[in-house]
């Protein structure tokens, strides 16, 4: 991460989160460096993989997709990420809150955060998968007893900014900028674009969540695309009915989100706490892309 100073406001410093290919394989930062907020550093337990991917790359007409190959992940490129950490044809530059600010999942926060992504991209067709947020509670296994994928996630899946909430193994799609100027229906009521994360390789299933879905009066997202924007997120998971994800974007209301909310805790364990990181984690890509960021913001909330 390197930072400059702002050319629109002098006294204003940006953090500049950039990914290359030098990031193949899934390097990790060791040992732990950072800033007070943010650290780089190894995780604890194993990683969750990006899972399916739910922008649909016909537009309009959402279908569950199954998994389709990263064309950049030849068997050269195989060959150069056996041995490194991950050891998978994936990038990842991401940085990590600080242990201070993961507090009990079912407690309510608020996530902002003033970023701008590349104005172009390598590969916009493919199909490539790229979270640059997330939010994890941890402990949290799946039903087959596996490293839980994030709860929440903010993606940019093919140059595409889209939001996901899951329940359990269920992923749904609950937020999205425009393709090729065509939208979704979203709908009020039942989340309708939901697939399973743990189908048989090579499948594509849909899902039946519990979430029920809330918007506002103009919910389709504006593209971060060479330009600033701030995404704001009330984040409070959980199995109960009081779990809620709320999704604002320069302010503008998009979606509310309630039900079961993530993964249960692990057998003997009661309470769960919420991790967030910010970065590049995606397919893997040959080109270094930057994510402009201004500031992030956690706030407690009551």
């Amino acid at each position: 991460m390197t930072f400059s100073e702002d050319p629109e406001n002098k006294s204003n410093r940006l953090a500049h989160i950039s990914v290359d290919p030098g990031n193949l394989g899934g390097h990790r930062c060791k040992p732990a460096c950072g800033v007070t907020l943010f650290s780089l550093g190894p995780e604890v337990g194993s990683e969750a993989t990006l899972g399916p991917m739910l922008v649909s790359p016909t537009g309009l007409k959402w279908s569950p997709q199954p998994p389709k190959p990263d064309p950049y992940c030849t068997p050269d490129v195989v060959k150069k990420v056996k041995g490194i950490q991950e050891g998978l044809c994936i990038q990842r530059q991401e940085l990590r809150a600080d242990e201070s600010f993961a507090q009990d999942s079912r407690k309510p926060q608020l996530y902002s955060l003033r970023f701008r992504m590349p104005g172009k991209l390598e590969n916009t067709t493919d199909s490539i998968r790229w979270v640059m947020a997330q939010w994890k509670a941890e402990p949290a296994i799946t039903e087959k007893g596996e490293d839980a994928s994030p709860f929440l996630a903010q993606r940019y899946d093919d140059g595409i900014l889209n939001v996901t909430v899951q329940d359990r193994s269920c992923r749904c799609l609950i937020a999205s900028a425009s393709r090729s100027k065509l939208n979704y229906p979203w709908n009020d009521g039942k989340a309708q674009y939901c697939q399973r994360t743990d189908s048989v390789p090579g499948k594509a299933e849909l899902c039946n969540s519990s979430l029920i879905l809330e918007y506002g009066r103009n919910p389709v997202l504006t593209s971060p695309a060479g330009k600033w924007t701030e995404m704001a997120y009330r984040v409070q998971a959980g199995p109960g009915n009081d779990s809620v994800i709320e999704v604002y974007q320069d302010g503008r209301f998009i979606v509310r989100a309630t039900g079961h909310v993530g993964y249960d805790a692990p057998p003997g364990k009661s309470k769960q706490k919420t991790k967030f990181k910010i970065g590049h984690y995606r397919d893997y890509i040959p080109s270094t892309d930057v994510m402009d960021l201004d500031w992030v913001r956690i706030k407690q909330l009551k």
